[in-house]
């Protein structure tokens, strides 16, 4: 089951992936997703925070970009998943929607 706020975290996080080195944002809004994607990658095992980059900036839905992702890296798109569905949890913390 789709978890509500998961269509806006992965806004927040293709924005991310395109503008890692961001310094100036449009809004406030922007700003505050932009920290909150940060703070939860520096949670996260470098290699998986890798994979989360890899998938949110590859020009794709999601679903195929795990699987793109997957055969790229060797890794199981059921981890991969696993790596997302944490990532989308804390994220949505951050940002306080959970």
């Amino acid at each position: 089951m789709k978890r509500y706020y998961a269509d806006y975290v992965a806004h927040c996080l293709k924005f991310y992936a395109l503008h890692q080195n961001a310094t100036a944002w449009r809004s406030r809004v922007d700003e505050m997703n932009w920290k909150a994607v940060d703070r939860a990658l520096d949670r996260m095992p470098e290699e998986d925070a890798g994979y989360l980059l890899d998938i949110y900036a590859t020009p794709a839905d999601v679903g195929e970009a795990v699987r793109i992702v997957a055969e790229a890296s060797e890794v199981s798109p059921k981890y991969l998943w696993s790596v997302v569905k944490r990532a989308e949890s804390w994220i949505a913390r951050e940002r306080g929607l959970i």
